[in-house]
């Protein structure tokens, strides 16, 4: 399960599956490389330094053992979360992760 939304150029997505636990993936499209073409300019090597993959990908994160990003606490996804404004736009994984954070207490 997971959702995305845009705030102007970033794209936020988080979710929830087997694995990963729970994620968060914030892209800035204006960080994204734009050429696949060598020599790669000054601008795309600062890109590609941002995120290896060239897609702008600032900030990756998750609760589980598997997947890329950092591996992070419940505590610091729901705060991840609400830092870039979740709550409002994801009430079933919210909710979810409030769950899990009962659980844990």
């Amino acid at each position: 399960m997971h959702h995305e939304f845009e705030q102007g150029p970033i794209k936020i997505t988080v979710g929830h599956e087997h694995g990963i636990g729970y994620f968060i993936s914030v892209q800035d499209k204006r960080l994204a490389v734009q050429g696949e073409e060598l020599p790669y300019s000054s601008l795309d090597e600062a890109c590609y330094d941002v995120d290896s993959s060239g897609s702008g990908v600032y900030l990756a994160a998750r609760t589980g053992n598997e997947g890329s990003g950092t591996q992070v606490s419940i505590e610091a996804m729901r705060r991840l979360w609400e830092l870039y404004g979740v709550k409002g736009e994801t009430i079933p994984l919210m909710e979810l992760l409030e769950l899990r954070l009962s659980d844990t207490v």
